[in-house]
C-alpha cells in the first residue's frame, strides 16, 4: 500500500506536479499590456545607458557612424513626439494590413470563414481530427487574428461530439491558433508583412534588395505539419487526460446540436 502511495506520489510529481506549476507560473503572469509598457520602459532606460557610454554602430550602407539617442532627454522626448505620426504612417507593411484587415472582416462578417474551417474539422476521419485541429489553427491565421476567435470553439464542438472535454478541445484550438500563428499552407498577411519589415531593413544595405513573401514558404508548410504532429502527441498525451473532470455543460450541447458561430 505504501509503495503504491510513493508511486502515485512520483506520477503525480512527473506529470501532473510539473504542469501545475507551469500552469500556476504562467497564471502570475502579468496583463500583455503591463508586459508591452515594461519592456517599452526597458528600451528608454535602455537607450539612456547605452547613451551614456557612447555605443554607436556604423551603417552598413551609408557608412555614417550612429550613436545612441537617450529617448529620455529633452531632445529624445522631442524627437519621439515629432516623429510618432510619421513613424506610424510610413511604415512598410502599414498599407497592406489595413487592405487585409478590409478583407478579413468581410471573409468573417460573411461567415466564410467560420464556415470554410468548420467544414474541414467536421470531415475529417476521427483517427486524425487531433492534428488536424492543431493545422486548421495554425492555417486560421490567414484571417489574422480571426482565426484565436473562430479555431477554438469549433475544436470545443468536435471534442465534445467526440465524448471528450469541450475544454480541453477550447485549449488545442486556442494552442494550435496561437502556436502556429506564422505557419501556414498558404502564404498569409504576416509573411507580407515581415516581408515589408525585412524589405525596409535591407534597404539601408541596397536600395535595391527585396524579401520575397515567399521566402519562408517552403519553412511555414513544414512547420504546419509538425505543429500538428507535436501538437496532437501534447494533447492526447497531457491535455485530455488533466480536463477528463470538466462534464460537458447543457450550453455546450446545444451549441452541439446547432453548431452556429454566428452569436
Amino acid at each position: 500500500m505504501a509503495k503504491e502511495k510513493a508511486g502515485q506520489s512520483r506520477q503525480e510529481i512527473g506529470s501532473g506536479g510539473f504542469l501545475k506549476w507551469i500552469e500556476e507560473l504562467g497564471n502570475k503572469l502579468p496583463h500583455p499590456f503591463w508586459i508591452f509598457v515594461w519592456i517599452c520602459i526597458l528600451i528608454v532606460l535602455t537607450s539612456a545607458v547605452t547613451a551614456w557610454l557612447g555605443v554607436s554602430a556604423v551603417d552598413p550602407g551609408t557608412g555614417r557612424v550612429v550613436e545612441a539617442q537617450n529617448l529620455l532627454s529633452g531632445e529624445g522626448l522631442r524627437r519621439f513626439v515629432e516623429h510618432m505620426v510619421s513613424n506610424f504612417a510610413y511604415f512598410a507593411p502599414f498599407g497592406l494590413v489595413l487592405v487585409m484587415l478590409m478583407g478579413v472582416s468581410i471573409a468573417e462578417g460573411s461567415g466564410l470563414l467560420a464556415v470554410a474551417l468548420r467544414t474541414v474539422a467536421f470531415s475529417v476521419p476521427r483517427k486524425i481530427v487531433l492534428p488536424v485541429i492543431f493545422i486548421i489553427g495554425a492555417c486560421g491565421n490567414i484571417g489574422s487574428d480571426a482565426g484565436v476567435v473562430i479555431v477554438p470553439p469549433i475544436a470545443a464542438l468536435i471534442f465534445s461530439q467526440m465524448g471528450l472535454s469541450p475544454i480541453a478541445g477550447l485549449i488545442a484550438g486556442y494552442a494550435g491558433a496561437t502556436a502556429g500563428f506564422t505557419a501556414n499552407f498558404f502564404i498569409a498577411g504576416t509573411d507580407v508583412l515581415l516581408a515589408g519589415i525585412s524589405t525596409e531593413i535591407t534597404h539601408h544595405i541596397d536600395p535595391n534588395l527585396e524579401v520575397s513573401a515567399t521566402a519562408n514558404w517552403y519553412f511555414m508548410i513544414a512547420s504546419t505539419f509538425l505543429l500538428g504532429i507535436g501538437g496532437a502527441f501534447v494533447a492526447r498525451r497531457y491535455t485530455i487526460p488533466r480536463c477528463r473532470q470538466f462534464v460537458i455543460t447543457g450550453a455546450v450541447e446545444e451549441a452541439v446540436e446547432n453548431p452556429s458561430l454566428s452569436a
